[in-house]
């Protein structure tokens, strides 16, 4: 009877599946596409999770471990990591496909997260990010007529807006406007 159970439980153990304790690489190339979710971890970062990478909710941004602190990737020298993007100020006149053009070019996040297919929060929030101070010259949503700038600001008023209408643009631009743009790096 003993070696019955014996016997008994050593197939069923050698017909369970085995467990990977870590799987190290994973190529998703293949015709079904290649995006990889990757999920929130609250772990400390330290030198057992080095090379790690989690989504962290709170900044919207894919963190990695270096083995002391998680860590967002960085922008190009001049942009701001925001809302998962590296955002820019581009200089009068100037459009976000200038803006971009050094930098990986127009993400389509301009336009989504703070122009007219975003938020009026988002735009503020971006503005108050970029000058460390209150967004007490932000006025809010406006319909700019022919520029589909997204969120801007305004030299001659020293404010900041989000154009609401029209649309906002890769490459729109009017003098004394400044855009806040999102570039692919």
């Amino acid at each position: 009877m003993v070696r019955n159970l014996v016997l008994v439980l050593g197939f069923a153990l050698l017909g369970l599946p085995q467990i990977a304790l870590a799987q190290t690489s994973f190529d998703a190339s293949g015709a079904g596409g290649g995006s990889i979710i990757v999920g929130a971890d609250t772990d400390t970062c330290d030198g057992t999770k080095a090379g790690a990478i989690r989504y962290n909710s709170g900044n919207s941004c894919a963190e990695f471990c270096d083995g002391t602190a998680w860590t967002c990737p960085s922008c190009a020298e001049g942009g701001l990591n925001f809302g998962g993007s590296c955002w820019y100020t581009g200089l009068a006149a100037q459009s976000c496909t200038q803006v971009c053009s050094t930098r990986g070019g127009y993400s389509d996040e301009t336009e989504a997260f703070a122009g007219s297919g975003g938020s009026s929060a988002n735009c503020e929030a971006l503005m108050t990010a970029f000058s460390g101070a209150s967004s007490a010259s932000y006025t809010g949503d406006v319909d700019c007529g022919a520029l589909g700038g997204g969120c801007v600001y305004r030299e001659s008023t020293s404010s900041t807006q989000r154009c609401s209408t029209p649309a906002t643009t890769a490459g729109a631009s009017q003098s004394g406007h400044r855009r806040i743009c999102a570039c692919n790096k």
